[in-house]
Formats: C-alpha cells, sequence, structure tokens
C-alpha cells in the first residue's frame, strides 16, 4: 500500500471541505429563508390586526367630526338618528368592546400610536360633558381635540407602512373638516405638539 503524504492528505480535506460546504449552504439558506417568510407572515398578520384594530378605535372620533345628516343617514334605529355624534361617541367610548379594542391597542399598536392615542382620550376625559364645547370656535379644548386627533390618524398612517410621510397632521383631516385650511398661515400650518 502506498503510503499517505501530506500533500494527500490536504487534497482529501480539501475534497471533505468542498462536499460539506456545497451541502451546508443549501441548507443555511433554506433555514434563513424559512426564517425570513415566518417573519414578514408574522408582520403580515400584525399589520393586519392593527388595522382592524385602528379602524375601531377611530370610529367614536369620527362620530364627534360627524354632521347631522351623516349621522341621520347611518343610523339604523330611529333612536340614534336624534343623536348628536358626541352623544353616540361617549357611548361608543364606554361599550365592552371598545375598552377591548383599547386594551389591544395597547398591546400591539405602535408606540407612537399608543402615545398619539393616550393624548387623544386624556383631551377627551378632560373636555367635559358638554356638546358646545366642540361647536364653539374658539375653544381651545376642541381646537386641541382636533389636533391630538390629527397626530393620531398621522401616527397611523405612519404605522401602517407611510413612516417618510411629509403631511402636516391637520391635513388628516382637511377631508372631514370645512374651515380646517383657515388655520393656514402663510400658506402653512401651525407646528403641532403632541
Amino acid at each position: 500500500m502506498d503510503k499517505i503524504t501530506f500533500e494527500n492528505w490536504l487534497e482529501i480535506m480539501r475534497l471533505v471541505i468542498l462536499l460539506l460546504s456545497g451541502a451546508a449552504i443549501p441548507i443555511v439558506i433554506f433555514v434563513v429563508g424559512n426564517k425570513l417568510s415566518r417573519i414578514q407572515q408574522l408582520e403580515e398578520k400584525l399589520r393586519n390586526d392593527r388595522i382592524e384594530i385602528y379602524n375601531k378605535i377611530l370610529e367614536p372620533f369620527f362620530l364627534i367630526f360627524s354632521t347631522e345628516a351623516v349621522i341621520e343617514g347611518s343610523m339604523r334605529s330611529k333612536k340614534n338618528k336624534k343623536k348628536t355624534g358626541v352623544e353616540l361617541a361617549a357611548e361608543k367610548l364606554l361599550t365592552l368592546e371598545y375598552q377591548e379594542y383599547a386594551f389591544r391597542l395597547s398591546l400591539i399598536g405602535s408606540d407612537d400610536v399608543v402615545r398619539a392615542f393616550n393624548n387623544l382620550m386624556q383631551a377627551y376625559y378632560n373636555l367635559g360633558n358638554k356638546e358646545e364645547n366642540l361647536d364653539n370656535e374658539n375653544n381651545n379644548k376642541g381646537l386641541r381635540l382636533i389636533n391630538l386627533m390629527a397626530l393620531l390618524l398621522l401616527e397611523v398612517r405612519k404605522s401602517l407602512g407611510n413612516e417618510k410621510t411629509d403631511l402636516h397632521p391637520l391635513e388628516m383631516l382637511e377631508w372631514k373638516i370645512n374651515d380646517l385650511r383657515n388655520f393656514k398661515r402663510k400658506g402653512k400650518y401651525p407646528r403641532i405638539r403632541n
């Protein structure tokens, strides 16, 4: 038998390494690919859950900004058609279903959305039960509520994939509040603090 030389050992080792690396690379690609696919699926599920929660959380605040005609046209019961958006929103905020969605928001909402929601709710709690607070243009509490609602909408927008948005928070409500652009000075909205 021939004696195995050092060069032969090196050649055998090189072949073994080539065989192992040829098998290891596809295995690594498979494992990493599965991990990335799973992460992507979880992110998609989280995004869908967030959309559902954000929609439910925002609903009472859209009632606040709704006109009587919108409320009368969209409410099924005659009892609800006679209520204002503020009254309907207050009722909705006190339901167990709403509280469950608020709890879910605190668990899976983005940090900025949770903070914006908390700020809006604190302003709403401090607003008082007088409907005229929202109807009076000069009322600082009503304006603060509008600003905080706009900030919440903008944070929701960012949370759902528009992180680099250039929109001003109040632009999020221009479609809903017909005289909102009256607040612009020199073509720009004032800075809003969260």
